[in-house]
């Protein structure tokens, strides 16, 4: 995935006749329906693959009501992100996602959509604890705990995250983290990322612009050209 991506896995299919091969090879990586314009927008919500080039998805706004949002409504920069809390390159970005919140301030928010990957043993588990606290209010401050102490992840119990964010009512946090009560939410992030194509965490839409790797160094020179109406380079990041 460029260095950029850490990959959702190889996915290996054995079947017994070339014909059914082909058939759910053309499934798999092969989306009639996404029809791609001369401006290069896509006009359906599905992606075969992840693209090479920026690509803007039309109905981006949709993706906002299915997330967990951190900052002020409306933005003028809007950030989708799929995000692992246990992938090395989502904490990479989410630092360079809280320089570039710094320097925007009230003009940017960013919404969660998690896609936590099987590789990651506790990633669903993490997602379940980062909503527990997002229920008190803290879901943001949850995060960035997690993204920085992201090696003890699996070591360190949630409550120990809880306690460092200053969860207030820690019985009523440690009973949802040990419980699925997220679950719904976190398996639609996944299924809205499987139909956008997602391979590989993290990736970033911003204002409708899908990037084809997370612009790790130039965040900030990104949404600079988004808001100045020019569409973001592949060669970012």
């Amino acid at each position: 995935m460029n260095g950029h991506l850490e990959t959702a896995g190889t996915v290996t299919v054995i079947l017994a006749a070339l014909a059914v091969t082909s058939s759910v090879v053309h499934r798999e990586f092969f989306n009639p329906g996404a029809a791609v314009g001369a401006s290069g927008a896509v006009q359906g919500a599905v992606l075969s693959e992840r693209p090479t080039e920026p690509v803007y998805i039309e109905d981006w706004r949709g993706l906002l009501e299915r997330g967990t949002q951190i900052g002020a409504d409306p933005a003028a920069v809007e950030m989708v992100v799929f995000t692992d809390f246990q992938c090395p390159y989502c904490q990479r970005f989410h630092a360079a996602y809280r320089n570039a919140k710094a320097l925007l301030g009230n003009d940017f928010r960013l919404t969660y959509l998690h896609y936590p990957l099987t590789t990651h043993p506790h990633a669903e588990q993490a997602a379940q604890a980062a909503e527990c606290a997002g229920a008190q209010g803290q879901f943001s401050a949850f995060a960035d705990a997690l993204f920085e102490q992201q090696a003890s992840i699996g070591i360190k119990s949630w409550m120990s995250y809880a306690d460092g964010v200053g969860i207030p009512d820690t019985a009523t946090f440690n009973r949802c983290a040990a419980s699925d009560s997220h679950s719904e939410k976190i398996t639609k992030g996944k299924e809205e990322g499987v139909a956008l194509g997602v391979t590989g965490t993290p990736t970033v839409i911003i204002n409708g612009w899908r990037l084809p790797r997370p612009p790790h160094d130039s965040l900030a020179e990104v949404i600079e050209a988004i808001l100045d109406g020019r569409p973001p380079y592949s060669s970012a990041g």
